[in-house]
């Protein structure tokens, strides 16, 4: 679809590991989907750029001339030898079909002299994976993933088994906060009521169920893939033992999952409830999609986006940092409160601040939190409070929680300070004074901690400073 990055097909498995059941399959009547026909695409859109192209044709953005709507459209040549079935199996699935989370059709076929043309909905917002593969958090990721198994809870009711589900297929819409998950990658759907085989070329065995591996499918096999993707989105890992590919489809065959390392069992009870309930070899034992979302994972994490376990491992370790290296990251966060949408908060605790010494009551920090929910639920609320608080005092120093709450290995790398401090890849010590109010002393400690020359500190000294300062 040009939204994502695709991950390279897989070459054929060996027929001595496993062969897929490959079924002849009758070419659709290309008459059977709506046609229109046009002198050329240029008469309904305006051509935008081009997203990519192969040997059967070209993928575009395109605008529509009458409405303004941005549109993705597939080019697909006359004079190009292709499989019909292979081409147009989408358009046959989604022509039907009307969701917010699935990939919509707005033109099936529109013919030129030269070629076809079907015209799909604009998705521009990358993969789920890639968005979050630096930062897994149940509590936020659950909100997609609860969207994924609506989209197929939908696809199972309409009779659709979209056969080979992967992270590549799982994006979004866009890259606004409202954005919406999208299914797509529909080349390989079937209806349940065909019995056609899944062409080995297109099929990302690693996503595929053990019986998709050998040639057959139900909408259990969805279920599955969607267990794989839940997998590696809160893990950062395969559920299988690496290896080679026939090691890794044999122990997909086998249902060889792996719930024993580190990643798996620092996990919540239900993210690892949920995975072993799907991940099992029998599609018969796999919960259907209605009954994943009854799950207790999703009205867990509906009450608020939790800190994980490894961020509360972070906080706790987590060093409150004094001098020069607490005003400079202070003067970080302020920043990010000109850009980012959870520095709001800021805003708030500055405005209960009258005495400008930098702290509010613990009471304020809650109902702050709540008021703006910001993604903490009320126990991790008291850990940060507690974290926070000063001594002997029923007061917290707002910016140090604000400090202590980043997430510094994500926010503390040198491309962001280069954005924050307005340079490139080095800063003076006298433009750092311009902007962080010190004294001599820090000044001379920080020149010596950084190895400044002649004045000038390199960012990447400047990174690593900080970090220690912080306890990364």
């Amino acid at each position: 679809m040009g939204c994502c990055n695709s991950v390279s097909i897989p070459p054929l498995l060996s027929p001595s590991i496993i062969h897929l059941q490959n079924i002849p399959m009758k070419s659709p009547r290309i008459s059977s989907l709506p046609r229109k026909k046009l002198l050329a695409i240029t008469q309904k859109y305006q051509i935008l750029r081009a997203l990519g192209s192969g040997t059967i044709g070209s993928l575009f953005h395109a605008k529509d001339i009458e409405t303004g709507e941005i549109r993705t459209i597939r080019e697909i040549n006359k004079s190009s030898s292709f499989d019909s079935e292979e081409i147009f199996q989408e358009a046959k699935i989604l022509i039907n079909l009307n969701h917010q989370n699935i990939l919509k059709i707005y033109e099936p076929i529109i013919e030129t002299s030269r070629s076809y043309y079907i015209v799909l909905e604009n998705i521009s917002g990358g993969t789920l994976s890639e968005k979050y593969q630096k930062n897994p958090i149940e509590g936020l990721l659950s909100k997609y993933v609860h969207s994924m198994f609506i989209g197929l809870e939908y696809l199972h009711n309409h009779g659709i088994v979209h056969c080979n589900l992967s992270q590549d297929y799982i994006v979004f819409d866009d890259n606004s906060k409202k954005s919406c998950i999208k299914i797509i990658g529909f080349m390989s759907a079937r209806t349940k009521l065909e019995n056609k085989g899944i062409d080995e070329k297109y099929l990302k065995y690693t996503w595929a169920s053990p019986e998709v591996l050998k040639g057959e499918y139900t909408e259990k096999s969805d279920v599955w893939s969607a267990g794989v993707i839940l997998y590696y989105l809160l893990t950062q890992r395969l559920p299988f033992p690496k290896g080679p590919k026939n090691v890794v489809v044999d122990n997909i065959i086998k249902g060889n999952v792996d719930f024993s390392n580190t990643a798996f069992l620092g996990l919540s009870f239900e993210a690892q409830s949920l995975l072993r309930s799907i991940l099992k070899l029998k599609p018969e034992d796999r919960p259907s999609c209605k009954e994943i979302l009854q799950h207790p994972w999703f009205y867990e994490s509906k009450r608020n986006l939790p800190i994980t376990y490894k961020l509360k491992e972070k906080l706790m370790k987590f060093q409150i940092p004094s001098g020069i290296a607490r005003k400079i990251l202070v003067y970080i966060i302020e920043q990010f409160l000109l850009t980012k949408k959870d520095y709001q908060v800021l805003k708030l605790f500055r405005s209960l601040d009258f005495t400008g010494e930098e702290t509010v009551s613990r009471d304020e920090v809650a109902n702050i939190f709540k008021q703006e929910n910001v993604g903490f639920l009320n126990e991790d609320i008291e850990i940060i409070i507690e974290k926070f608080s000063l001594h002997n005092s029923t007061q917290v120093n707002y910016l140090d929680i604000m400090l202590g709450v980043t997430n510094w290995s994500k926010e503390l790398k040198v491309h962001v300070l280069a954005k924050a401090l307005n340079v490139k890849d080095h800063i003076s010590l006298d433009l750092l004074n311009t902007k962080i109010n010190t004294n001599k002393e820090e000044w001379d400690e920080l020149s010596k901690q950084t190895q400044a020359i002649k004045g000038q500190i390199l960012l990447t000294n400047l990174e690593i400073y900080l970090k220690k300062a912080i306890g990364y």
